[in-house]
């Protein structure tokens, strides 16, 4: 991750959730995998694609990176 991007993220962990919430709803489904499981199985009924992706951005050990590749896992 660059030197920027570290920045940005140590700067928005520090910051109280209703204060990103409003800004993250637009682009975030949901605070878990199943919220957006929900918002792409609606889009596909309405005959828009849409893509999940975890970004993993507050991963920091291979178990941590492997826990989380298994739940995605369990999902598809």
């Amino acid at each position: 991750m660059s030197g920027l991007n570290s920045l940005i993220v140590s700067v928005l962990q520090r910051l109280p959730r209703s204060v990103v919430r409003p800004f993250a709803l637009r682009y975030i489904a949901g605070e878990r995998l199943e919220d957006a499981i929900k918002a792409v199985k609606y889009l596909h009924s309405m005959q828009i694609m849409g893509t999940i992706d975890v970004l993993g951005e507050d991963v920091k050990t291979r178990e941590q990176a492997r826990e989380a590749a298994a739940a995605y896992e369990d999902f598809f």
